[in-house]
């Protein structure tokens, strides 16, 4: 039996409804495949949308945190403690271990995450396959990528507002 392949999906926490959408065709591809998935522990965008994803398709994941900082899951969506501020530094050093992890890594850009981009370029120094998919506002993505997960971009129409129901 061959050994897995691990994929880091990575991205921006301020991700749109076509990031968030791209993130699931992307992640749910990848299980398809056999992938493997690592992922930060960001309780938005991109990290909660790849953990979500992998939840309920019953895949198991690697969730790393920051400063070896244990999350469980049903955590992931409160705040942490007054006093428990992390640098950027400290998200950085969280990103280059996730790299260090994987065989391939996307990530899934709002074009402003510094973050992601200083991960990406740091992928592509580890000479790890690193694929960039950039969306604009208008949520119209481009790929900078030859994996095969994602055929072709794709573009979501948001959704019409849904009035709350009493």
């Amino acid at each position: 039996m061959s050994e897995a392949t691990w994929i880091l999906f990575s991205g921006s926490m301020k991700a749109t409804p076509a990031m968030l959408e791209y993130t699931r065709r992307a992640v749910n591809r990848a299980i398809d495949k056999g992938y493997m998935v690592v992922v930060g522990d960001n309780p938005k965008g991109v990290d909660l949308e790849v953990i979500k994803t992998c939840f309920y398709r019953g895949k198991r994941f690697v969730v790393v945190s920051v400063n070896g900082e244990r999350r469980a899951l049903r955590h992931l969506n409160q705040k942490r403690p007054i006093g428990s501020k992390h640098t950027a530094e400290d998200y950085a050093e969280r990103d280059r271990a996730m790299v260090d992890m994987a065989d391939e890594a996307m990530f899934i850009y709002n074009g402003t995450s510094q973050g992601t981009a200083a991960a990406h370029a740091y992928a592509v120094k580890q000479g790890i396959k690193a694929h960039m998919v950039t969306f604009d506002v208008a949520g119209k993505a481009q790929v900078n990528t030859t994996l095969a997960l994602i055929p072709e971009p794709i573009v979501v129409e948001p959704l019409p507002k849904q009035r709350k129901l009493i």
